[in-house]
């Protein structure tokens, strides 16, 4: 047993975390950074998180990547720190290595992997976890301007 939890903590850290790292520079980084500049906040928003979707090479990924993309790079613009979105995409895919590696998490985690559906609680939860993260953003933005000011 302590071998398999050595080996998915190295898993983890490699290739979790590290290409999460990757993707985070490339994505929420470079092309955010690039197209910030051209475009409008919306357009960039959705188009970064639209090719981190379609980057990930499956059909039946795109919406959720691309879903999870648009919070963290709505995150990333606002703040303008991508050390946030790179905790984040970290905690994501550790959290996904956990399901697909250890089968009594997943047990009491059936409706991530499709499994099991999804109760109306975790689906109100979650709306308040991010609508509550998009308020917190953007007030903290306009309160430490006001204090900057």
């Amino acid at each position: 047993m302590e071998m398999v939890r050595q080996t998915f903590f190295a898993h983890f850290r490699v290739k979790k975390v590290f290409f999460s790292f990757c993707e985070e520079l490339l994505f929420r980084g470079i092309l955010l950074s690039s197209l910030k500049e051209r475009f409008s906040p919306f357009f960039t928003i959705i188009t970064v998180a639209l090719i981190l979707g379609i980057f990930h090479m499956s059909i039946f990924r795109i919406l959720p990547t691309a879903l999870i993309g648009l919070y963290l790079t709505f995150i990333v613009y606002r703040t303008g720190s991508i050390y946030l979105s790179i905790i984040g995409h970290s905690l994501n895919n550790g959290l996904a290595l956990m399901i697909i590696s250890y089968p009594e998490f997943r047990e009491h985690f059936g409706w991530l992997t499709g499994e099991d559906s999804i109760s109306l609680l975790i689906i109100i939860v979650m709306i308040l976890l991010i609508v509550s993260g998009v308020f917190f953003i953007l007030y903290s933005n306009r309160t430490n301007k006001q204090i900057l000011a």
